[in-house]
């Protein structure tokens, strides 16, 4: 197994010495292939310069799109050669490592400590949460001026361990791009490289649900149907009734109408000042 010395250093060469090199002309996401708000995250991750930023969109928006994009121009630009990142299971180190292949980078999933060293044939490394909280200082030797994503970053914060290891192992990272799919807080466990404010992460770019909807062709709009029907019912005090939700009503009765709708067994349960059941029959 070939692994990567420690003497090599970020702008000494462009990739690991097996790995195939990456021209910057070559599959193009940057360009044409980004949606408007990859390209406006990329331009800011790459104008702040920050070692820390943490990208918050919602989820199928294409988070993996635009920090793999991000990880690709970082390596034409010479200016780390170093990939790692970081995953909440098993399943998501493959499909990271299938997304960057789109790209031409070369991430290996199947990658252990067992191995003594980083690849030198791949560009870097997909590792779960819990491979780091193992041996974070085993990855902080060998991570030191790697480029680290920190995907569905807000698991760190499910144990204490995950969130110390993600810290001791990317301490000396020469970036690290954290995301998440969701605004997040922490209540008890801080999360490492996030800003707060409060308990409530402070994210550099954010990209919500609603600018999804409004871009259109990046999400779909979620629909609640109402359902409508004729209720029949058997009041505490014995009268039937039978109404529509279009129907007005007392507000007793249409209490004693939801409740029928809501019951899927038919039967309506005595309310809180111990009235009998209605007895109901499920909406047409």
């Amino acid at each position: 197994m070939h692994t990567v010395s420690a003497a090599d250093r970020p702008g000494h060469a462009l990739a690991a010495p097996g790995a195939a090199a990456l021209h910057p002309h070559h599959h193009r996401p940057e360009g044409s292939r980004l949606r408007p708000w990859q390209r406006t995250a990329l331009e800011r991750f790459e104008a702040g310069g920050a070692r820390d930023f943490l990208a918050v969109a919602t989820p199928g928006a294409g988070k993996t799109t635009f920090a793999l994009t991000a990880t690709r121009r970082a390596l034409v630009a010479r200016s780390v050669r170093r990939v790692v990142v970081v995953v909440p299971t098993q399943h998501l180190k493959h499909q990271w490592a299938h997304a960057a292949e789109r790209l031409d980078i070369h991430l290996d999933p199947e990658w252990t400590v067992s191995y003594g060293g980083l690849p030198s044939d791949v560009h870097g490394i997909v590792v779960t949460y819990q491979q780091v909280a193992g041996m974070p200082l085993v990855f902080r030797d060998l991570c030191r001026n790697a480029f680290v994503v920190l995907d569905e970053v807000h698991h760190a914060g499910e144990s204490r361990s995950w969130g110390d290891g993600v810290r001791a192992a990317f301490e000396g990272a020469w970036r690290r791009l954290s995301l998440s799919g969701t605004p997040f807080r922490s209540d008890q466990i801080t999360i490492p490289f996030i800003r707060y404010h409060g308990n409530v992460a402070q994210p550099d770019f954010e990209y919500g649900y609603g600018d999804a909807l409004g871009d259109g062709r990046v999400v779909r709009p979620v629909y609640f149907p109402r359902i409508n029907g004729r209720m029949e019912w058997t009041a505490p005090d014995g009268q039937v009734h039978e109404a529509t939700f279009q129907d007005a009503l007392t507000r007793d009765l249409a209490s004693q109408r939801l409740r029928t709708a809501l019951d899927v067994s038919g039967q309506v349960a005595a309310d809180g000042a111990g009235a009998g059941a209605c007895a109901a029959r499920a909406p047409a």
